[in-house]
């Protein structure tokens, strides 16, 4: 951080980033969403850049393997292998975070980030938590998938507290 400000709220001073940042499905308000470019532009951990279309050369915008192919090959999933900076801004489907609400960790007992669609033997959808078809505060979902994380503490929670940092 080059510049900051501690708020401390026994001073007073309170910032409820959690809150603005956090994802819908821990009733935060997801106002603060990176870009697709942005999240693409962290590196592998070995320095090497990251590639989204490795795969499946042309298709710019979809990546979708079977369970079967992600065991194989865990680095079909691009969220894994990511440099360590991607880890500390980034909060993407299936990133570990706060512990979910009484009213979700019956749904989500492993506090993970929900941000993609769970495909049934069917094929019919289910929305994840923290999507704009979640259960749980919707219309605070993020549009892209992603929620930055840089700026929130993960030791609050941001439904009831403010951030001390």
């Amino acid at each position: 951080i080059i510049w900051g400000v501690q708020y401390l709220n026994a001073q007073g001073n309170a910032s409820a980033q959690n809150k603005w940042f956090g994802p819908n499905g821990y009733h935060n308000w997801g106002n603060n969403n990176p870009l697709e470019p942005t999240v693409r532009q962290f590196e592998m951990k070995d320095g090497t850049p990251f590639v989204w279309d490795k795969y499946n050369p042309g298709d710019e915008y979809v990546r979708e393997f079977t369970a079967a192919e992600l065991a194989a090959d865990p680095e079909r999933n691009p969220f894994v292998g990511r440099e360590p900076r991607f880890y500390g801004t980034i909060l993407f489907d299936g990133a570990p975070w706060n512990q979910r609400p009484s009213d979700a960790a019956g749904i989500d007992p492993l506090n993970r980030v929900q941000t993609g669609y769970f495909i049934q033997a069917d094929g019919s959808q289910i929305a994840g938590l923290d999507t704009r078809q979640g259960l749980i505060e919707a219309w605070n979902g993020t549009k892209n998938g992603y929620y930055i994380k840089k700026y929130m503490d993960n030791k609050t929670v941001g439904q009831d507290f403010n951030n001390e940092n």
